[in-house]
């Protein structure tokens, strides 16, 4: 039998969503709600943007690239024109030197190149919820060396 009791969800606990590929987004929203975090998930940069004001203190974690907006362009908005400091990991399917330089100097926690194991993930959130996570990107890639000029 199934239990039915979940776990307190706290402002610590709590993970933006933003993603262009909906099965990327669904699958992270599924992840992440099954160990008890809070989720709101978001299908661009803009419809984030104008949910912000109603939303509370997260880690956020958005693709690098999307239509619109890409996501080095959404945190130097965030830290920028905001002044928000919540903490964002950025995600890609390839990152070149140059998108790796771009999101450091935007101020991401981390950076994760797909495909990645869902717990590297869990592990990047929990950290920078935690306060663990610094100003600037470690690029995660499993061993794999991106390269500058790759399309993402």
């Amino acid at each position: 039998m199934t239990s039915l009791a979940v776990a307190e969800r706290t402002p610590d606990r709590q993970v933006i969503i933003i993603d262009d590929d909906v099965a990327v987004l669904a699958s992270l929203e599924a992840m992440f709600a099954a160990r008890d975090y809070e989720v709101r998930a978001f299908d661009s940069a803009a419809g984030f943007l104008e949910d912000l004001p109603n939303l509370s203190p997260a880690c956020i974690v958005t693709d690098l690239r999307m239509p619109g907006m890409n996501g080095v362009s959404l945190l130097d908005r965030l830290k920028g024109e905001v002044g928000m400091s919540w903490p964002v990991i950025i995600i890609s399917g390839h990152a070149g030197s140059f998108d790796v330089a771009a999101a450091k100097q935007a101020g991401a926690a981390d950076l994760l190149i797909k495909p990645f194991a869902p717990q590297q993930l869990l592990a990047m959130v929990e950290s920078a919820l935690a306060g663990d996570g610094g100003d600037d990107a470690r690029a995660q890639t499993d061993g794999a060396c991106p390269t500058a000029g790759s399309g993402i």
